[in-house]
């Protein structure tokens, strides 16, 4: 009797240490699951910012899933053209909302448009019928002033077109569109002498000056893979505050141009941009 009371009890022990260790094996695996599911990360795509033929590099920037991208904070720059705004693709058709959660990689591309102008002209007095004006000019381009033959005023010579409607010299022939502007017919009583503006052998432009006068320098002439330097009397370089006393001529002078020439740093013109590498182990 004794003994199947032993072995009774035996049995119920072992089936609670059974059950003990069977609950303990459960939790200590439910508590490393949770552990493994607190260290995930949140996924991290890049925004490409291309500039699409604007001045500089196209730059990047990593941002988490479901997060906006900050627009940067300096637009980008092409010479003459306008930047209209950051773009979904290259042809400018569907603009980037900057207000999107960003769930992907992607690319937006600077859109830009032609900066254009417009060129005006007045007789300052002076009898005829003035040229009509000359609208949407593409900036940096160069029209031809036109002749200053037709027109007259009494007592007074022609000096040529100036941007100044009291200018003591004018020019004719061809200068540089950098912005809307109006040329005025300037005269004078006085004797005049040419100076003549010349660039590779051909006349640029042509000035009339007011004797013991200075000369207004043209707008600065364009050359392909060159830069205007100066322009030069005798290999020298001119002084524009010198009086005219006689017809002279200046020759334009150039110097090549580099194409990281560019000193701007990225982050000068677009504002600080934060750039993420991870680094795979």
């Amino acid at each position: 009797m004794n003994k199947n009371i032993t072995k009774f009890l035996g049995g119920i022990l072992s089936v609670l240490m059974m059950l003990a260790l069977g609950f303990t094996g459960c939790s200590t695996s439910t508590g490393s699951r949770g552990s493994i599911d607190d260290e995930e990360e949140t996924p991290k795509y890049t925004v490409t910012f291309d500039l699409n033929g604007g001045t500089g590099e196209n730059f990047s920037e990593k941002v988490e899933e479901n997060t906006t991208v900050s627009k940067p904070s300096k637009d980008p720059i092409k010479s003459h053209f306008v930047f209209t705004d950051w773009y979904k693709d290259r042809e400018g058709t569907a603009i980037f909302n900057f207000d999107e959660k960003i769930t992907a990689d992607i690319t937006v591309y600077a859109i830009y448009k032609k900066d254009m102008h417009t060129v005006t002209f007045d007789l300052n007095g002076g009898s005829g019928t003035a040229p009509e004006e000359m609208a949407e000019i593409e900036c940096g381009s160069e029209i031809e002033l036109p002749a200053t033959t037709g027109f007259a005023k009494e007592n007074a010579t022609c000096l040529g077109w100036a941007t100044s409607s009291d200018a003591e010299s004018g020019l004719s022939g061809k200068v540089t569109v950098s912005g809307d502007v109006t040329y005025y017919l300037v005269w004078t009583d006085r004797t005049t002498f040419d100076v003549t503006f010349n660039v590779d052998g051909t006349t640029y432009n042509t000035a009339k000056v007011v004797d013991g006068k200075t000369v207004t320098a043209p707008t600065d002439p364009v050359k392909e893979g060159y830069k205007f330097k100066e322009w030069q009397l005798n290999g020298t370089a001119y002084n524009f505050e010198t009086a005219v006393t006689s017809a002279i001529e200046l020759t334009a002078a150039w110097e090549a141009v580099e194409e990281d020439d560019d000193e701007t740093s990225n982050d000068e013109k677009y504002g600080d941009v934060s750039i993420e590498i991870e680094i795979e182990e």
